[in-house]
C-alpha cells in the first residue's frame, strides 16, 4: 500500500487530489482556519472509500523507557487498556526503574483507578500531521515530559514529579489503515476539512486521531527519540 502524508501533496494519489481539489474550489476563501471549513461530515465517509488500500502516516507522542521502544517495535502499539497500564509497570519494576512503592501508588493514581477512563480506553491516540511537532508543541502538553501518558497522569498531580524522571521523549511514526471499516476511527478536525486545508494553505491546528485498532509492528515506520535526525529536526520538542 502507498503511504499518504498530509503534509507532503506529492503522496497524495491522483484520486485524493481530485477529491480535495473539488471540495477545495467550493469553500475556498471562506476561512482562515481547516477546522472552520463548511464541509459536511458525510464526505469524510466518501473520502475513506478512497483512502482504502492506502496507508495514513500519523504520529505517537509520547515517553519511553529504554525496553519499550523495542516492544513497540516488536509488538506496535497497543490499545490503551487497564492491562496495558498494569503490564507497563510490571515491567518498569522489573527494569529497576520504579520501586514497587512507587508503582503501588501510580495503581491507585491512573485514570482507570479513577475510572475517569472512559474517553481514552481501547484506542491509540496519534497526530495526522507532523504540523504540531512543527509549530505549535504546547498542544502535546505533557505527553512527551510525563511517562505513562494521559492514563497516568491527567487526573493526579501528586505522582507528576517521578513521572517526569522516568524515560525520554519519543515519537513514534504509524502508518494507519484506513479500510471500509475505518468509520469507527476519529479524527479531529475532519479528515476531509485537513486536507482541503492543506491543499488551501490554511491555518491549521492539531489534527488529533483516535485509532481504535491496535497498530501492527509492520506498520510502525519509526521510533525517533533525541539524538536521531529526525526527532532533532523539531526544534521546539523536549531533549530529555
Amino acid at each position: 500500500m502507498s503511504v499518504v502524508d498530509v503534509d507532503v501533496q506529492e503522496t497524495w494519489p491522483v484520486t485524493v487530489i481530485e477529491f480535495v481539489e473539488h471540495w477545495a474550489v467550493q469553500v475556498a476563501s471562506s476561512t482562515s482556519y481547516a477546522a472552520d471549513l463548511a464541509i459536511p461530515l458525510e464526505a469524510d465517509e466518501e473520502f475513506r472509500e478512497i483512502l482504502a488500500g492506502h496507508e495514513l502516516r500519523a504520529y505517537h507522542a509520547t515517553r519511553l523507557l529504554d525496553h519499550e521502544g523495542e516492544m513497540i517495535r516488536s509488538q506496535g502499539l497497543r490499545l490503551l487498556t487497564v492491562e496495558l497500564v498494569e503490564e507497563r509497570l510490571r515491567m518498569a519494576i522489573r527494569a529497576g526503574v520504579i520501586s514497587a512503592q512507587d508503582a503501588g501508588q501510580l495503581l491507585v493514581d491512573n485514570v482507570f483507578a479513577r475510572g475517569l477512563a472512559a474517553n481514552r480506553q481501547n484506542q491509540v491516540c496519534l497526530l495526522l500531521s507532523d504540523h504540531t511537532l512543527r509549530n505549535d508543541t504546547r498542544a502535546l502538553g505533557k505527553l512527551l515530559l510525563l511517562w505513562g501518558g494521559e492514563a497516568m497522569y491527567k487526573e493526579s498531580h501528586v505522582v507528576r514529579p517521578l513521572l517526569a524522571q522516568l524515560g525520554r521523549p519519543a515519537v513514534v511514526t504509524a502508518l494507519l489503515d484506513v479500510d471500509e471499516r475505518s468509520g469507527r476511527h476519529k479524527f479531529y478536525p475532519a479528515l476531509t476539512r485537513y486536507f482541503v486545508g492543506a491543499l488551501l494553505g490554511l491555518k491549521r491546528s492539531s489534527a488529533d486521531v483516535f485509532f481504535k485498532s491496535p497498530i501492527a509492528p509492520g506498520a510502525i515506520e519509526r521510533v525517533a527519540q533525541p539524538g536521531d535526525d529526525w526527532y532533532d529536526q523539531f526544534l521546539d520538542l523536549p531533549r530529555q
